[in-house]
């Protein structure tokens, strides 16, 4: 199964660079809209199904909107690891307690 293809776009027109764009923007405005639309949710998806991606309205065709939505399915779920993480740390000390300590060193 191929993972990740590379193409080289040095040969490539104006159009279909004018048409990647437009698609790598559209691509991004999917993955925006799909984190908007689950950041309050306390429970969100695991993958995306057709229930999922076509909540949103996209020219795009099914398998590129099923990877927006797993995208951000994936940022969500970081987002709320990296979150929980924070909490869990030990607090840092105030400011005046830290440069307290690094006058007395100098």
């Amino acid at each position: 199964m191929i993972r990740r293809v590379s193409h080289n776009l040095k040969f490539a027109t104006s159009a279909k660079k004018q048409r990647l764009d437009a698609f790598f923007s559209e691509y991004a405005r999917l993955v925006n809209s799909f984190i908007q639309l689950y950041w309050n949710s306390k429970n969100f998806p695991g993958k995306a199904n057709s229930e999922i991606y076509t909540q949103i309205d996209s020219w795009m065709m099914g398998k590129a909107r099923k990877c927006a939505a797993n995208q951000a399915i994936k940022i969500l779920k970081s987002v709320r690891k990296k979150i929980e993480i924070r909490h869990t740390k030990p607090i840092r000390k105030p400011i005046q307690e830290r440069r307290r300590r690094e006058r007395t060193y100098l």
